[in-house]
């Protein structure tokens, strides 16, 4: 009996063992079916983080007292802030916050916002909540920034896949003729000599590279530009 014991005793401490290394999934609230979902982009500033504008989505449901914006450009500014943005090393993370105190932020500056309703169904707005919670875990808040491959627009379009299962059709008329990361950064922010001049400098080569469809969105207005429909 001591054996058997011991033997449940050690199973016991195997599986809770088993269990602290599981991925933790926040409880979150069960959306209405009026729940909407917008992508907010927000217009370029003069600072040069906010040069190439910046993007959001906010999740609506007055039935929960739900408005919420999840940001993924949030940053804490340091001495070499300027250095680590134009080589594209940075700590990002995802930040939280009510919907009217975000538009009070850009309208003070004053930047505009535009919302845009997604046409999502109610399973995949649960999901896509879901997956903002996760992701705004204290463990998993924090991302490495990259300007190019990883950032606060190209992070929207990875999330709203991952909700969607890949099930969103994207509206990419707008591309005329495929441009280098370069072209696409001039076209923001090419009265910026300066800061062309540094990004091309610390940036270097992967500036050259051609743009798939896609990859444009790591701008928000090409984000912004697409018409997102369920295929």
């Amino acid at each position: 009996m001591k054996y058997v014991s011991l033997i449940l005793l050690f199973i016991g401490l195997s599986l809770s063992g088993r269990t602290q290394v599981l991925p933790q999934y926040p409880m979150v609230p069960l959306l209405d079916s009026s729940a909407k979902v917008y992508l907010l982009t927000c217009d370029p500033g003069p600072e040069i983080w906010s040069v190439f504008g910046h993007a959001g989505l906010r999740i609506q449901d007055t039935t929960n007292g739900i408005d919420w914006v999840y940001n993924y450009g949030t940053f804490a500014f340091s001495d070499d802030f300027l250095w680590k943005f134009l080589k594209g090393d940075l700590n990002y993370r995802i930040s939280r916050e009510q919907f009217p105190s975000f538009l009070q932020e850009y309208e003070s500056y004053p930047r505009g916002v535009i919302a845009q309703e997604l046409n999502l169904n109610v399973p995949e707005k649960q999901k896509l909540l879901r997956l903002l919670e996760t992701n705004y875990l204290p463990e998993n808040r924090y991302y490495q920034y990259d300007f190019l491959f990883d950032n606060c627009s190209s992070r929207l379009r990875d999330i709203l896949d991952s909700a969607t299962s890949g099930n969103i059709q994207y509206d990419f008329r707008f591309i005329q003729s495929r441009k280098s990361y370069r072209e696409l950064i001039r076209g923001h922010a090419g009265h910026m000599k300066w800061l062309m001049l540094g990004m091309d400098f610390l940036i270097g080569s992967r500036t050259d590279l051609r743009a798939q469809e896609r990859d444009y969105f790591f701008l928000p207005d090409y984000l912004m530009f697409v018409c997102l429909t369920l295929v």
